[in-house]
């Protein structure tokens, strides 16, 4: 694959040893490549780094190493003077040994310690250890001996190498996930001797002063959308954003850096930018992984990306279902009717967008800790014909999603007479439009059936 999946960036296992060979080594045009070894490595690498075990020595390399690409990118368009957003799509793949040899001796450092950090969860000598040394050295190296390393790396992730960036992205979600539970179990309880370095890193990250300079640029990570012509408004490219979103998402997995996120002083920073701009790029990828982060956000975690991954919660605290149920009603105005009703739902909005929002509405609806959330929306005449326009989308995926949202204002014991007034004007086009409604899915759909039954029976007995 071309970048970290959330399964990926969430798993613990080992990857393979990483290949020595540059990715690309005919980028740098005739026979440029070959000054840095034939398989992409510089003279001065000699194997020395991919059979280093000294974490220090690996991390000073790195800082030496970053500081030669980034005071030599601008030249090649990969920093971030100006001019250097035009060809950040262009220069998306472009491999280490084309942008020298301190380009690729980054890349090899970091893809020494991704594996080291892999490959001690499962190495026979390291099981009998009291703690990971290895990602101890890790998370000492970014939390205290190079502080600035980290939000460097973030804020200048289009700069860096391909290989290079799916590399920073592995060992950041990698010190996020560590201490949590593997959703397959592991017998001897590894990740209870990874959770003290785990919560190191995120005791790190939750800092006043390291806090914004992390989230801010993974943030702003997500944009790539196109200017003019064509031509990237924005310097990062697809690979960028999907990582960033790894990352994010890894964040969220832990209630205090969860609470930051949606906190009333970070919100309109690091999360309404989904909403107004992120989920609607027009790559697939890049809008369904944003549209995936704001459901994390929306739930609180609930669902693939956390389950039993999820860090543990102290007793008493609270919980980031309850953080996220507090954040919609807070944000209510400017999350519903600002965002999904004027934007995400609207006519203008691309097919990709208003499917996924539709089946995002539902699940916050139907989720136990929106309850408030849920009785609000439901009381709303223009919620309700919003949804009913919904009904009679093209799509039969829309409408399917748009189903499971109608049936919560019908099912409703309690309707505002608004509502009962506007179901009841309809009732007879509703009730015929619904008996056909996907008939077809009945047959292997009994639960459709059963509800598609009752909505319709629900709406013959409606009076004013």
């Amino acid at each position: 694959g071309v970048w970290i999946t959330p399964h990926e960036a969430r798993s613990t296992k080992p990857p393979s040893k990483p290949s020595t060979m540059a990715s690309n080594p005919g980028s740098g045009g005739g026979f440029d490549w070959l000054s840095n070894g034939l398989f992409g490595r510089g003279k001065a690498n000699d194997g020395q780094i991919e059979n280093s075990t000294d974490v220090p020595a690996l991390y000073s390399g790195i800082v030496t190493d970053f500081r030669e690409l980034t005071v030599s990118g601008g030249k090649e368009g990969h920093g971030e003077g100006d001019g250097a957003g035009g060809e950040a799509s262009e220069n998306a793949t472009v491999s280490a040994s084309s942008q020298g040899p301190g380009a690729s001796n980054l890349g090899d450092r970091l893809s020494r310690i991704k594996y080291l950090l892999y490959n001690e969860r499962t190495s026979p000598a390291q099981r009998g250890q009291p703690a990971p040394a290895v990602a101890a050295a890790v998370c000492e190296g970014l939390t205290k001996d190079h502080l600035s390393l980290l939000p460097s790396f973030l804020g200048k992730m289009q700069s860096l190498p391909f290989e290079a960036r799916k590399d920073v992205a592995a060992i950041f979600n990698y010190l996020l996930v560590c201490g949590c539970p593997e959703d397959d179990g592991e017998s001897d309880m590894a990740w209870q001797r990874y959770y003290p370095v785990m919560m190191e890193f995120v005791r790190f990250l939750r800092d006043v002063s390291v806090f914004t300079n992390v989230a801010t640029p993974i943030i702003m990570g997500h944009d790539c959308t196109a200017g003019p012509n064509g031509v990237p408004a924005a310097k990062n490219s697809p690979d960028v954003a999907l990582h960033c979103g790894s990352m994010l998402r890894s964040m969220l997995r832990h209630p205090s850096l969860f609470k930051l996120v949606v906190s009333e002083e970070y919100a309109c920073e690091l999360f309404f930018p989904f909403l107004d701009s992120y989920v609607h790029q027009p790559n697939f990828e890049v809008a369904s992984d944003a549209l995936e982060t704001v459901r994390v956000i929306f739930t609180g975690g609930d669902g693939a990306l956390t389950g039993s991954n999820t860090a543990p919660v102290a007793e008493g605290d609270e919980t980031m279902e309850e953080m996220a149920s507090a954040f919609l009603q807070r944000n209510y105005d400017s999350v519903i009717e600002e965002r999904f009703n004027q934007k995400m739902l609207s006519g203008s909005a691309s097919y990709v967008t208003k499917r996924a929002s539709v089946q995002l509405l539902s699940t916050i609806l139907l989720t136990r800790s929106n309850y408030a959330v849920m009785m609000k929306y439901i009381s709303s005449r223009s919620n309700l014909r919003i949804i009913m326009c919904l009904l009679r989308d093209p799509s039969p995926h829309i409408t399917f999603l748009a189903f499971q949202v109608f049936k919560i204002f019908v099912a409703n014991p309690e309707k505002p007479q608004d509502i009962v007034r506007i179901l009841v004007d309809n009732k007879t086009k509703l009730i015929r439009y619904l008996d056909g409604l996907h008939r077809e899915r009945e047959e292997c759909d009994e639960q459709f059936r059963d509800e598609k039954s009752l909505v319709i029976a629900t709406l013959e007995g409606l009076e004013l």
